[in-house]
């Protein structure tokens, strides 16, 4: 989410042509209904610099709140630098395996983990691949990450949240990258690639016609590869008031049409808006548009649980003595998907 340095279902049925991964790779995603965990990526800058905040780890009880629910994904967004404090360095043994704490809960509970690199295209200020920060520094990571998880198949990579303000070539190089360093690991893991400008829906296009749409598997096809998209419905897309005025279905129609000629596929990894009802109706069309186009949209993850304030305006849960209450946004979400029951997976 470009916005914030510190915070930032019931599922559709799957069936067997909703393949998962298997030994040779990966196939289409089945539907995704997801929550944000918000937390491990805390003191985190849109710039990718450490702003002295602490990281926090999120409650790990939501996992089980969210379940029953029918969520059935969970975006884990994390600091590169808490992780990795070295550049192609060893990744933090304390790290990792807070990491692997919230992947086995989410494993155990048959949903899929999103590991999330939140570091918006940069670290300590330096964008990736344009600068003396070169692409190797990531794809160093995610081999390390890559080895780790590659026998775990509902672990989704996250490349990286919101690149912006960067030049695109150079973005979709490092990407390709990373892409091959992870097949050549060995995982087969599904891959969520974002493009410039925050992953909006508004400039996918721009993205995947200038060459997004290129970059492959090692084997030459786009089997697991999965664009990531994010939308916020605030007047400026930012996610960072409480009322929304804008549903944006034009936008994803578009991308919809654009991704079905490929036989592509898309993931919406953040979406929210507050807690009105401005913005439960908003949402309501909006992921009600989003199951409408399964397989091309494989689903939508709302912004946000985890560790966030629970005076941010897009909180999604309050603890209230010992019970989650979710509020009117993902009520929303839920009110859509509340007939389809989830499959385990």
């Amino acid at each position: 989410m470009q916005k914030r340095a510190n915070e930032k279902s019931p599922l559709v049925g799957t069936t067997r042509n909703e393949t998962s991964a298997t030994h040779h790779g990966p196939k289409k995603l089945p539907r995704m209904n997801g929550v944000n965990m918000a937390g491990l990526e805390f003191g985190i800058w849109t710039n990718g610099e450490k702003n002295g905040n602490p990281s926090v780890q999120p409650p790990i009880d939501q996992i089980q709140h969210f379940v029953p629910e029918g969520v059935n994904l969970f975006r884990f967004p994390f600091g590169w630098q808490y992780l990795q404090p070295i550049i192609k360095g060893a990744l933090d043994p304390t790290q990792l395996a807070t990491l692997d704490k919230y992947v086995n809960a989410t494993i155990e509970k048959r949903s899929f983990a999103v590991i999330d690199l939140h570091n918006y295209g940069r670290r300590d200020g330096k964008i990736v691949g344009q600068s003396d920060l070169g692409a190797d520094a990531l794809v160093d990571l995610w081999t390390k990450l890559a080895l780790h998880y590659k026998n775990r198949r509902h672990v989704i990579f996250g490349v990286m949240n919101e690149p912006h303000d960067l030049e695109s070539k150079s973005w979709i190089s490092v990407v390709q990258q990373v892409v091959t360093a992870i097949r050549n690991a060995g995982a087969h893991n599904y891959i969520l690639m974002p493009g410039n400008n925050w992953s909006h829906l508004k400039t996918f296009a721009e993205d995947y016609n200038g060459g997004m749409s290129s970059i492959k598997n090692p084997s030459g096809s786009t089997k697991g590869l999965i664009f990531e998209i994010h939308q916020y419905f605030d007047s400026d897309g930012s996610g960072t008031t409480k009322e929304c005025n804008q549903d944006h279905l034009n936008e994803l129609t578009s991308v919809v049409t654009l991704l079905k000629k490929d036989d592509r596929q898309a993931l919406i990894t953040e979406m929210g808006g507050g807690n009105t009802k401005s913005c439960a109706d908003v949402i309501t069309k909006f992921v009600t548009e989003v199951d409408k186009n399964y397989p091309t949209i494989a689903g939508s993850a709302i912004w946000s649980a985890g560790a966030i304030s629970p005076d941010s305006p897009l909180i999604v849960t309050i603890k209230v003595g010992n019970t989650w209450q979710d509020q009117m946004n993902f009520n929303a979400v839920k009110a859509v998907r509340s007939s389809k029951k989830p499959a385990p997976q």
